[in-house]
C-alpha cells in the first residue's frame, strides 16, 4: 500500500483516518483491509473512540515502523520498564489506570496486535519481579494461602518466576 487513508469507527460510532502503515502494528486491520478491499469504506471496531485514540498514540510514538520497536525480551530482564523499552513508552503507560492498561491488553489481543500486547503485559509484569507474595495479595485481595503442594508444582511448572527468589544450590543440595 502506499499511504492510503484507512477509515476505522469505533463502537461509540466515532470515525478515525489513519494511515495504511497501522497494518503493520494490527494483523487484524491488515486482513481486513487485504480481505475486503475496505480502503474506501470504513472497518467497525469494537473498541471505544478513546480508547482507539491511545492506541493510536502508542503507535505513533514509533512512526508506524515496526524496526523502531524493541523486542520485549521474555522472561522479562529487568523490573525497570524503561530499561525494557524506553522512557517514553512507560511515561504513556504510566500515564494510564490499571483499567486502562487491561484493556489496552485486550484491545492489543483483538487487534492482533503483538507489540500493543506486549509492551503492555510487560508494563503490568514489572513490578511483579519486586513484589512479595504478601504484597501481590494484599493488592489482588487474595485471602486464601497457598499449599506447599501447590506452590511446589507452581515453582515446578514456571520456575523462571522464582529464579531470582531461590537461594542458589549448591553441589550439596542437589
Amino acid at each position: 500500500m502506499n499511504d492510503l487513508t484507512i477509515k476505522i469507527q469505533t463502537k461509540d460510532g466515532k470515525e478515525f483516518k489513519v494511515t495504511d502503515k497501522i497494518t503493520q502494528f494490527s494483523k487484524f486491520i491488515a486482513t481486513t483491509v487485504e480481505d475486503s478491499n475496505m480502503v474506501d469504506d470504513h472497518i467497525p471496531m469494537d473498541i471505544s473512540s478513546e480508547l482507539l485514540q491511545k492506541i493510536l498514540e502508542f503507535f505513533q510514538h514509533f512512526t508506524y515502523d515496526l524496526s523502531k520497536v524493541k523486542t520485549i525480551q521474555k522472561p522479562l530482564t529487568s523490573s525497570n520498564y524503561a530499561h525494557i523499552t524506553d522512557e517514553w513508552c512507560e511515561g504513556f503507560f504510566k500515564s494510564l489506570t490499571e483499567d486502562q492498561v487491561n484493556e489496552i491488553i485486550m484491545a492489543g489481543s483483538y487487534l492482533q496486535s503483538p507489540v500493543l500486547f506486549d509492551y503492555s503485559c510487560a508494563y503490568l509484569a514489572c513490578p511483579f519481579k519486586t513484589i512479595s507474595i504478601d504484597e501481590l495479595r494484599q493488592k489482588y485481595d487474595i485471602a486464601e494461602e497457598l499449599t506447599p503442594e501447590i506452590e511446589e508444582q507452581i515453582k515446578k511448572d514456571y520456575p523462571y518466576l522464582f529464579k531470582d527468589l531461590l537461594p542458589q544450590q549448591t553441589g550439596n543440595d542437589k
